[in-house]
């Protein structure tokens, strides 16, 4: 099946597990020293921008270590995600 950008939008804004998947998905593409600091250090087009690095860099540590975000965590986190959804479309296509 092939993903686009508004579909993964779609399943972010409607499914707990698309969302948790989709932060683990970008977080693992940040550099170690970016997940080390919670931040962004390379202009790479990769992970998290350096707004939300620091937030949703938490949130997947959070996810990794117990596969669960509140509520408040989950609509802010989906908010942010929305704008990452090239990316994540990018990665199921296997380009990145």
């Amino acid at each position: 099946m092939t993903y686009t950008k508004d579909f993964i939008k779609k399943k972010i804004l409607e499914d707990d597990r698309w969302l948790r998947r989709g932060i683990l998905a970008i977080y693992s593409r940040q550099t170690e020293a970016e997940q080390a600091r919670n931040t962004t250090i390379e202009d790479n087009g990769i992970g998290f921008n350096g707004v939300d690095a620091p937030f949703l860099s938490s949130l997947a540590r959070q996810i990794q270590a117990r596969d669960w975000l509140s509520e408040k965590q989950s609509a802010i986190a989906r908010r942010k995600m929305t704008k990452y959804a090239g990316q994540l479309e990018k990665i199921a296509g296997g380009k990145l």
